[in-house]
């Protein structure tokens, strides 16, 4: 259930910021918009066992037999994993496109900022108070007011040349999970979610740690499938075997998810890669020759990628920490 959510959750924010390379500065808001998820399908996870919990027993306080309980669950499942997906997933694609604009927005302060009409076919009659809105980009409007702040929004906004107007004589409230600015928080949902907001105090305490354990699980598995045995890293060949990976999916870090997830771009965190330094083996392991270090970015922050040169001459790729010392 849980890898259901994640992995079309993913897909949504991949749509919603289209293609995005490692060296632009919306990758970090990408990875953390798609880490968000892994928290967000935790607790989706855990609403859809509670109300699958509570039909286990017939009206006669006896357990159901598997074809009753099969029957009666058909409902739940339907829910949770078609009918409130696929809205989840057209908010997160909207919420995704928002975050990057945004961010872009950022970049040329100072010019208004224009509320553009829903493109959908039968459009949300409530954000109609707000279309052809055009306030500048400072105004405290667009701090709660924003794109992808209601359910299956298909409202846009674009920076404009055009006159402010009068601002909105309506107020319209963001739905739950949906009041903060994705690019700001750097979720999708946000916790005043109901699949959050109403959880046990324990579930919401243990759900982030579950959520990066499932998607560290599922990272490894990719990446022993999917990665390549050998890159070029400093002109040379750089080995990446399974040791590797587990190091550095193990490795502690300030961003430790954020950290695992420049798997999925690795080809190009490597050719990225800075060459900083070269240090020698001081351990008494015969076997290990040095260690070269090479800045990369993670969360919009430095961090170094650790290459092994063992006394054969082969390059491996090790681990990534978040400092030098």
């Amino acid at each position: 259930m849980w890898r259901i959510a994640y992995t079309e959750l993913n897909k949504a924010v991949e749509e919603g910021v289209g293609a995005i390379s490692y060296i632009d500065s919306e990758w970090g808001i990408k990875e953390a918009l798609q880490q968000s998820n892994a928290v967000f399908a935790a607790f989706k996870t855990h609403q859809q066992y509670t109300e699958l919990k509570k039909i286990v027993v017939g009206d006669d306080g006896k357990l159901k037999s598997f074809a009753a309980f099969k029957r009666d669950s058909k409902q739940i499942i339907g829910n949770y994993n078609q009918q409130w997906l696929r809205t989840e997933y057209n908010t997160t694609v909207a919420r995704a496109r928002t975050a990057v604009q945004w961010n872009k927005f950022q970049q040329t302060p100072g010019r208004n900022i224009k509320w553009i009409p829903s493109r959908a076919a039968i459009p949300d009659a409530i954000h109609k108070g707000y279309w052809h809105t055009v306030l500048p980009q400072s105004d405290p409007f667009w701090a709660t007011n924003f794109p992808g702040n209601r359910y299956n929004c298909k409202c846009d906004w674009a920076l404009t040349d055009d006159p402010v107007t009068d601002a909105p004589e309506v107020e319209i409230r963001p739905q739950a999970g949906l009041k903060e600015n994705p690019c700001i928080s750097r979720k999708v949902f946000g916790d005043d979610h109901p699949y959050q907001a109403s959880a046990p105090r324990k579930v919401k305490k243990s759900a982030p740690t579950a959520a990066m354990r499932l998607e560290r699980k599922l990272l490894l598995e990719w990446a022993k499938s999917e990665l390549k045995s050998t890159y070029q890293l400093g002109g040379s060949p750089a080995v990446l075997h399974t040791s590797g990976i587990k190091e550095i999916l193990n490795q502690p870090h300030r961003d430790y998810a954020l950290k695992n997830r420049i798997l999925f771009t690795l080809e190009e965190v490597l050719e990225n890669a800075e060459f900083i330094r070269t240090d020698p083996n001081t351990k008494a392991n015969p076997l290990i020759r040095q260690y070269h270090y090479y800045k990369i970015t993670v969360n919009e922050r430095d961090s170094f990628l650790v290459l092994r040169e063992l006394a054969n001459g082969e390059r491996q790729i090790y681990s990534v920490v978040e400092s030098l010392q």
